[in-house]
């Protein structure tokens, strides 16, 4: 029997396939018109760094989560030990960190443009941005450090102790059929460890709730701009949904008791959203977004029927001039009849 929390990751890393090549096609689009931009400039530099920040996390929560929870390469895992899932597991909270910051600065960005357009350029100099950008990558470490340095262990059921005959002292094996439905997880081996970790993240969480929601006050602050603000208030509405989202699932993984199963489904669940969900935000509220991506996807294909066109020609057979027979024409006919 397949449990529910099982079908939710798989549903979830079925969307992470289909967003990649988005993102991808994003990104590209980004970089090859990225010297045409002018005041989003900034703007578009923080998103594609924080797309990149969104595959490590992508990665992470594979290799690290799912892969080891559905039972896949368990040899592989079991003999790397426990320091391979405690390294998936740090990369995925830095970038976790970094994905909240990286929002957090896409927001104010956009409130800026609006509110102070003729300042825009100046309040985003390239010292601002790269500070910006240093801060958006490096802002999880310190909370991946906090994390190196607790213990960690794999946790299977008895099941799979018995099929892989695991003997290693990193394994704990658990014996309640109720929790043999994640066949290999990385924890902890300290529940006070994960209570602290988590009271971290959840005071990250509602330290960005805040700064983002006070964006939403400024967007109809010019009746000029509505047809903007309308976009820019359904992105900040999006990003503060799942934000809040966020602070509240930390909030119940910190005061209350949450069965193992359903904690990573919907840790697994909100993070592979939150990496997800960017690359269409940006396509419905961004036209200029969309009509890149539209030059982009239009320059591929007409890339690709070209190259055919070219392989189709150069694979036909060329005809030698010594073997080409010269087909008479009329006036050759006539002179031939008055002869």
């Amino acid at each position: 029997m397949v449990d529910a929390s099982q079908v939710v990751e798989y549903i979830f890393f079925f969307w992470i396939c289909v967003t990649v090549p988005v993102q991808i096609l994003i990104v590209t689009s980004i970089i090859r018109k990225f010297s045409q931009f002018k005041m989003n400039k900034s703007f578009f530099l923080f998103y594609t760094v924080n797309t990149f920040v969104d595959f490590i996390n992508q990665f992470c929560m594979a290799f690290g989560v799912l892969f080891p929870a559905w039972g896949l390469f368990i040899p592989i895992y079991l003999k790397l030990g426990s320091a391979s899932g405690k390294y998936l597991l740090m990369g995925s909270l830095w970038t976790r960190v970094s994905q909240g910051i990286a929002c957090l600065l896409i927001a104010l960005n956009r409130c800026s443009a609006v509110i102070w357009p003729f300042n825009y350029e100046r309040i985003w100099s390239n010292p601002v941005i790269y500070a910006s950008i240093f801060f958006q990558i490096f802002s999880g470490l310190p909370f991946a450090v906090f994390a190196a340095f607790k213990d960690y262990e794999w946790v299977t059921n008895a099941t799979t102790a018995e099929q892989y005959d695991i003997s290693q002292p990193d394994v704990r094996i658990i014996f309640d059929r109720i929790n043999q439905v994640q066949i290999l997880k990385i924890i902890w081996s300290k529940d006070a460890d994960s209570k602290l970790v988590y009271s971290v993240g959840f005071i990250i969480e509602v330290e960005n709730v805040p700064a983002i929601t006070h964006t939403n006050k400024y967007e109809h602050s010019s009746l000029q701009r509505k047809s903007v603000n309308n976009q820019l208030f359904r992105m900040a509405a999006s990003v503060c949904t799942i934000e809040i989202l966020f602070t509240l699932f930390m909030l119940i993984v910190v005061t209350m008791p949450i069965h193992p199963n359903l904690f990573y489904a919907l840790y697994n669940s909100l993070s592979i959203l939150y990496s997800t969900l960017s690359p269409y935000i940006l396509l419905i509220c961004s036209s200029y977004a969309r009509r890149l991506v539209k030059e982009t996807y239009g320059e591929f294909f007409k890339g690709i029927k070209g190259f055919l066109e070219t392989t189709d020609v150069t694979r036909r057979p060329s005809v030698s001039p010594s073997t080409e027979v010269e087909m008479p024409t009329l006036s050759t006919m006539r002179s031939s009849l008055h002869r």
